[in-house]
């Protein structure tokens, strides 16, 4: 029995020493990007939810990135032909930006930290039962999802957009894509969600959404020490579950 955990712990000391090295590597390419959003990508987006106060009441990242972004922009403006020349009329004003994401979450179950559900489930017991354990973490929740509770938070996210806050005044729906660097105030034009027998068990979204303003405009970007709190929440998250899951391959291999 002592050989068996020696051997086990061993391969989680081995598993967590190669993730210190991927969550500063993680960590070093984030703050490239804040210093530079313009020259080093990150990979990452995310959807943010506020009340009508501007106050966050949801957030997740895509911890699967999306299989596809699509961000389209259609210049406003009018080509006409006179008798002597062509005439360009354009509007200088900002143009709504379509943006279209497809992907899954898989199927694994996965810890999340640092994200934060948009509805409140006060019953601890229905609370833990849902993945949430209440439990505050770098600014968010510590939780566990599997691909599909994944989409379903998505949904409620995507729902309660839709609907007013608790003083009646309109929500607003915050999408943050860092790998092209852009973020606007979006509305969700539609949503749907599929499954095949090709690949069971397995839920993709499909979300149109349109860009109808600059995000910035509402609500200030995160700080240097906002977005590196959240990288690092992440970073860690998907520590701890590789770990776990090392961990499990050994046991079973023993």
């Amino acid at each position: 029995m002592g050989d068996y955990l020696q051997k086990i712990g061993k391969r989680g000391v081995n598993t967590a020493a190669q993730n210190v090295q991927s969550i500063a590597w993680t960590m070093g390419r984030a703050l490239l990007h804040q210093m530079a959003p313009d020259n080093f990508e990150y990979y990452n987006c995310s959807l943010e939810l506020f009340d009508g106060n501007l106050n966050s009441v949801g957030y997740m990242e895509f911890v699967v990135m999306p299989n596809n972004i699509v961000e389209t922009q259609t210049n406003m403006l009018q080509i006409t032909k006179t008798t002597s020349a062509v005439v360009t009329t354009f509007n200088s004003t900002f143009n709504p930006v379509d943006i279209s994401i497809q992907g899954s979450f898989g199927r694994k179950l996965r810890i999340l930290m640092g994200m934060r559900e948009p509805d409140k489930i006060e019953n601890t017991l229905k609370r833990i039962t849902n993945g949430n354990f209440g439990i505050n973490f770098m600014g968010g929740e510590v939780m566990v999802k599997t691909g599909y509770g994944l989409v379903r938070m998505l949904d409620k996210i995507v729902r309660q957009n839709m609907m007013l806050d608790s003083n009646n005044k309109p929500h607003f729906l915050v999408f943050r894509n860092y790998a092209l660097n852009s973020a606007y105030v979006v509305e969700v034009l539609q949503h749907s969600y599929s499954q095949s027998l090709e690949n069971n068990m397995i839920w993709n979204y499909n979300i149109e959404m349109r860009g109808v303003a600059p995000a910035d405009e509402l609500v200030p970007p995160p700080t240097t020490a906002e977005f590196l709190k959240r990288v690092a929440a992440g970073a860690i998250a998907n520590s701890v579950n590789d770990i776990m899951v090392d961990m499990s391959r050994a046991a079973l291999q023993i």
